[in-house]
């Protein structure tokens, strides 16, 4: 009986023993495994950073410290080094690292290492700026995109200019014409029949939160011989101006123009500053986002453009202008607008707060 005791015992040995070798041997495999695929995503990424730099980094220095040792390729492979342990360092947080070195960093050097973020981004440009301080943050700006729906911001600015100057009524009334029935987003060509009178203080509103395209053609038609004038005023480009304003032309410095010049009118605290606002707080279709209020008009049209405009009312106020060239309303083209405002929020916040 005891023979067979010690030959049970003897035989769950052996098994154990098997059993513990394998484990051994399969984590081994699966170390090595992870740490191959560390090493070649650790390649690749830093292959990433150096083709940047070797870019863009002297085309970018007068903007920050001329010293290569603060460059992101240089930055991100002294960190991953350092403080990253395997088998798990192929699984980077990028967002882990930009907060635990912040307060390491310059505010130039914060910079440099966003624009290296937003290279993620194809066929898109971005224009940042701390309305207090100007400072600002440019991504491929003056790239010239399909400008969509964008453009009504400005010409609302106008129609506002002129009544501020007590040179319209914004209660006089336009008639809808079959001229002004536009496809496209808006409610006037499906609830209104031609004939209709509209008081130019709605089709501002329509034109701005719904973007209705009829309302914007009935702007236009009435207020249009003055806009390439009052474009200039405003330091704009009016050769970039399309024969039914949607279809104009718009890079991201110019987008910032108006987002600027909307601004200072509201800030003018004028009879019409706070319905300009509440039109642009209102806007349906938000894509760049905030923790504080957002001021916006964005524009889209698949598959060329999927753009907005925005002043953030944040403690101290930004200006934000996120163009790109894509099919737009899918998940990712969200993601990445909220990825970049987010981006912004927390520059500004941590620079500019109070």
């Amino acid at each position: 009986m005891k023979r067979f005791f010690f030959s049970v015992l003897l035989l769950g040995y052996i098994v154990l023993g098997i059993f513990l070798a394998n484990v051994f041997f399969f984590q081994s495999e699966a170390t090595a495994a992870a740490n191959y695929y560390f090493h070649e995503q650790l390649s690749e990424d830093l292959a990433y950073y150096e083709n940047i730099y070797e870019t863009d980094y002297y085309f970018y220095a007068p903007y920050y410290k001329a010293d290569p040792h603060q460059d992101a390729y240089y930055y991100y492979q002294n960190y991953i080094y350092e403080n990253y342990e395997l088998p798990n360092s192929h699984l980077i947080n990028y967002e882990y690292i930009e907060e635990a070195e912040k307060e390491h960093r310059t505010i130039y050097e914060h910079k440099n290492e966003i624009l290296y973020f937003l290279e993620r981004f194809p066929n898109t440009s971005v224009f940042y700026q701390n309305i207090e301080t100007g400072f600002t943050i440019a991504h491929n700006e003056r790239e010239v995109y399909f400008s969509a729906s964008v453009t009504k911001a400005p010409l609302a600015l106008f129609v506002y200019s002129l009544a501020r100057d007590g040179l319209v009524d914004l209660d006089y009334e336009i008639t809808f014409t079959a001229p002004d029935r536009r496809g496209g987003s808006g409610i006037i060509r499906h609830t209104y029949p031609l004939g209709t009178s509209f008081p130019i203080r709605r089709l501002i509103g329509l034109n701005l939160y719904k973007s209705d395209n009829s309302a914007t053609a009935m702007l236009m038609r009435y207020f249009g011989a003055g806009y390439s004038q009052f474009l200039i005023s405003i330091g704009a480009d009016p050769r970039m101006l399309g024969s039914n304003l949607t279809n104009s032309g718009l890079s991201a410095i110019e987008a910032n123009i108006f987002a600027l010049a909307i601004y200072d009118f509201i800030a003018e605290e004028n009879p019409y500053s706070e319905e300009f606002l509440n039109n642009l707080l209102n806007n349906r279709f938000p894509f760049i986002v905030s923790n504080y209020p957002v001021a916006s008009k964005t524009g889209w049209t698949a598959p060329i453009a999927w753009h907005d405009m925005a002043i953030i009312k944040a403690p101290s106020p930004f200006t934000l202008t996120i163009l790109s060239a894509r099919q737009g309303s899918t998940y990712a083209d969200y993601r990445d607008f909220y990825e970049i405002s987010m981006k912004f929020e927390r520059f500004n916040s941590y620079w500019f707060g109070r």
